[in-house]
């Protein structure tokens, strides 16, 4: 398959990830700047495409309670190349982020605490990808064209299910890592394409890992 084709198949699924943008509900609290904090839970709506300003160096959206959902809701966060996206703080537990994209952040997504989930993300252009703590779930993400010099593109705890996600066209100069599960961890029907392995490994299990949940892989040759 050529580059062109992988690069072709990446930006079309990258294009229709997320749906389309809906208006707030009568609980939503509104998104509409950055850098914002969250110190309630509840669920939280972007209402447009987000970008750092400039000469800011620090966090778009710094999460300080538990049981929050935000909702990208079709819109970019961008973090300027300067920024982690989303940041969860290590007391919390129970952060959901889905429906959107977040490019250009040294981190996408930094969720330390348990029972996160992650759901129908385009993550682009990030130095890292989404890295949280125990009883995570990512499921229907796209990962593409990031790149540095130690890659990781998700990286979760103990008991955590990462499914149906797409990686390509991502790069490491000195080490990669696709996917880094704990024990007890489940992967499935995940499609890589080849062009990004420039490092250490597309998946990697802690000791004791259920070996038997780890599904069948689909890598594009």
């Amino acid at each position: 398959m050529s580059l062109r084709f992988q690069k072709w198949m990446l930006m079309t699924a990258l294009a229709g990830a997320t749906a389309v943008a809906t208006r707030a509900g009568p609980g939503d609290v509104q998104i509409n700047t950055l850098p914002d904090i969250i110190v309630e839970p509840g669920r939280y709506m972007v209402t447009r495409n987000l970008f750092l300003p400039a000469g800011i160096v620090g966090t778009g959206i710094q999460v300080r309670a538990t049981g929050v959902t935000i909702d990208l809701n079709g819109f970019t966060l961008d973090g300027s190349n300067v920024a982690c996206g989303i940041v969860q703080d290590a007391d919390t537990d129970d952060l959901t982020v889905l429906n959107g994209y977040i490019r250009s952040c040294a981190q996408a997504v930094q969720a330390p605490g348990a029972g996160n989930r992650f759901k129908d993300l385009g993550i682009t252009a990030c130095s890292k990808g989404i890295t949280a703590g125990n009883s995570a779930v990512v499921e229907g993400c796209i990962f593409g064209q990031n790149s540095s010099a130690d890659l990781s593109l998700i990286t979760v705890g103990e008991g955590s299910r990462v499914s149906e996600c797409l990686m390509g066209i991502n790069s490491g100069s000195t080490a990669f890592e696709g996917i880094e599960c704990g024990e007890g961890s489940e992967v499935r029907r995940i499609l890589f394409t080849p062009t990004h392995f420039r490092g250490r490994r597309r998946i990697w299990f802690a000791a004791r890992t259920w070996w038997n949940r780890c599904w069948p892989m689909i890598i594009v040759s």
